[in-house]
This record gives structure tokens, C-alpha cells and sequence, in this order.
């Protein structure tokens, strides 16, 4: 429990200080899908966003060489500002060794300053995966009707 509430907590300032509410920048080169996405993981941002970057960066997450990983679209995606993945594994609250990724989705309501964060648990790298494809090549956001509200 101890470490679920570290790794929240990490996961929480580090939304404060790169924000949710952080303003989305426009590239002006809207024709190079690289250059329109952000990706990111506790090393660093990983240069030139692709499927095939996001897939890699996503086996990291699955075998706990990153702690997470965030898609982010330099211009917001409707109200939604990013996706963020990690493995439940390294808090206790995998369900097994398939079922265990937790999905957040960054829901931006009304002004800058105000978000939300809608979680899943218990995701297979499968699930986490289409997510993230939709998410990037037809901005495509989850069904989050049935994700708890993180807090």
C-alpha cells in the first residue's frame, strides 16, 4: 500500500508540474504526425512519436524498464489533454500478470487551470495498446463511462 501511495503521489506531482493543464502547443506543421505528438517516460521524451515508438516505449512499461508513459498531442484531442500508462505490477494492484496496466485519461473542463483524470484498472498490454493507437493515429478517446475518477 505504501508503495501504490508513493507511486500515486509521483504520478500526481508530476501532473502538477507538467500539467494536465499544461497549454497544448500548436507545431504549424500539422502534416508531420511526429512532430504533433509528445511521448514521454520517466527517462525523458522519446524523440520522433511514432506506432512503432509507442509500442516499444509501452514493452518498457510491461517489463518495468519505465515506470510509466504519456502520449501527449501538441494540440488538444476535444477536451483531452493526454494518456498516461503504468504497470500496476510495481504497486501490488496488478490482477495478474496479463491484467495489469492502469490507463489515465486527462479530461480538461471548462478553463486551463481545471482537469479531471479518469482511470482503469487491470488493462492487458493488448487493451493498453489499442488505446494508444486510437488515441494517436485517429484521435480516437476511450470510452471512459465506466473509469473511476482519480484523485
Amino acid at each position: 500500500m505504501k508503495k501504490r501511495v508513493l507511486v500515486l503521489f509521483i504520478l500526481f506531482s508530476m501532473i502538477l508540474l507538467t500539467g494536465c493543464n499544461q497549454k497544448a502547443k500548436n507545431t504549424g506543421d500539422m502534416k508531420d504526425q511526429q512532430k504533433r505528438w509528445v511521448l514521454e517516460n520517466n527517462h525523458g521524451v522519446i524523440e520522433q512519436t511514432s506506432l512503432k515508438k509507442i509500442e516499444e516505449e509501452l514493452d518498457k512499461v510491461d517489463s518495468l524498464d519505465s515506470e510509466y508513459l504519456v502520449l501527449m498531442p501538441l494540440e488538444k484531442i476535444s477536451n483531452t489533454n493526454y494518456i498516461q500508462v503504468y504497470n500496476d505490477i510495481n504497486v501490488g494492484n496488478a490482477k495478474n500478470n496479463l491484467e495489469k496496466f492502469h490507463v489515465e485519461v486527462c479530461f480538461l473542463k471548462g478553463n486551463e487551470d481545471d482537469f479531471e483524470l479518469r482511470g482503469k484498472d487491470n488493462l492487458t498490454k493488448e487493451e493498453v495498446y489499442t488505446i494508444l493507437k486510437d488515441y494517436f493515429t485517429s484521435h480516437k478517446i476511450p470510452n471512459t463511462k465506466d473509469w473511476y475518477l482519480v484523485e
